[in-house]
């Protein structure tokens, strides 16, 4: 069986092989690169100054315009790594969905099961081999990311942020994994190859999706920051700590916003605004931070703090492991008792 499984897939895994040394040629040298200029443009020595507090003064923050032109510099970067987060649900396709289907549109299959190996011992050497090689390159395409995401980020993104938690740390071993059990299902289901890939895609992206936007913002309570507009030390979120700022406003005393997607402070005493927002989150125009008559107002970022990346991608691995575990178990299922 382990010599048939590799003559049947050898093709795959020489592709899978040679696509990780394709990557790690592009890779390698641009992160190099990368950790040599966020070293000389400064950004790494502002960073380093705003230390590891969450809230910093907004004085502090003079020496960001390093890192926003070591960001702007790269960021075209990021947004091609981004397209990456669609790997596994290709190899999922490309790897996944033929192993069972192939062999029962082809009807090799009764051949295989007319000799002393099982059905179950079949489809678990095959799975076990296919499984086994994808973990090594995913390992492998997991520990190259998070080393290159290094610098950005540091800078331009944050860890916790959609689409480039998905690239690094443990999570895209756990998502290919779910997407290869997820391609040997729907073979064994649809019995065919081409619709085993074509439900292996949409259902990986609907699965994906979910859980990017749905589950994980809610796998533990956000947390806040309040910091009043009149605040003598206007403080903000400090963006070396790199928490995941999922909104900001300014908002009256009662609790209602007063400013969408704001940040702002005015004088002890009340208006005028001190007209320094964040770099990234410019007040809008209308009735401003500072309220009427002495009524109170702040500014509150809601937030996942950065602190919480390890258990987020412990717990959505973990949920993905779990989905390949029973996708594995009812093609056994199937394998056993349907497939004829």
């Amino acid at each position: 069986m382990i010599w048939l499984t590799w003559r049947q897939h050898r093709r795959q895994a020489l592709f899978g092989v040679i696509g990780l040394a394709v990557l790690a040629a592009v890779l390698v040298p641009s992160g190099r690169a990368m950790r040599d200029a966020f070293v000389s443009s400064g950004a790494k020595a502002c960073l380093d100054k705003l230390g590891t507090a969450h809230l910093v003064s907004m004085d502090d923050l003079d020496c960001t315009s390093a890192v926003d032109i070591f960001a702007d510099a790269h960021k075209n970067w990021a947004f091609g790594a981004a397209l990456l987060v669609f790997l596994p649900v290709f190899v999922g396709m490309f790897w996944g969905a033929p192993l069972v289907s192939r062999e029962v549109e082809h009807g090799t299959h009764r051949l295989v099961w007319t000799q002393d190996v099982s059905r179950t011992r079949w489809f678990l050497v095959k799975f076990g081999l296919i499984g086994g090689a994808v973990l090594l390159l995913s390992a492998g395409y997991a520990a190259l990311m998070t080393w290159w995401l290094g610098p950005l980020t540091k800078t331009l993104v944050v860890p916790l942020g959609y689409l480039i938690f998905d690239l690094h740390g443990v999570v895209p071993v756990a998502y290919t994994l779910f997407a290869v059990a997820l391609g040997t299902f729907a073979g064994a289901v649809t019995r065919k190859m081409l619709p085993a890939m074509g439900t292996t895609f949409v259902v990986f992206l609907a699965v994906r999706a979910f859980t990017e936007f749905f589950v994980r913002p809610r796998l533990r309570g956000a947390a806040e920051y309040r910091i009043p507009t009149t605040a003598a030390e206007p403080l903000v979120p400090n963006p070396a700590v790199r928490d995941w700022v999922l909104d900001s406003a300014v908002y009256n005393a009662d609790g209602t916003v007063r400013e969408p997607d704001a940040t702002g402070f005015c004088r002890p005493g009340g208006p005028p605004p001190d007209g320094r927002p964040l770099p990234s989150a410019p007040p809008r125009t209308g009735n401003g931070p500072c309220g009427s008559g002495g009524e109170a107002t702040y500014n509150m970022w809601t937030y996942q703090p950065a602190g919480r990346f390890t258990l987020f991608q412990a717990v959505e691995s973990g949920i993905f492991v779990v989905l390949a575990a029973a996708l594995i178990a009812g093609t056994v299922l199937l394998v056993r008792r349907r497939i004829s």
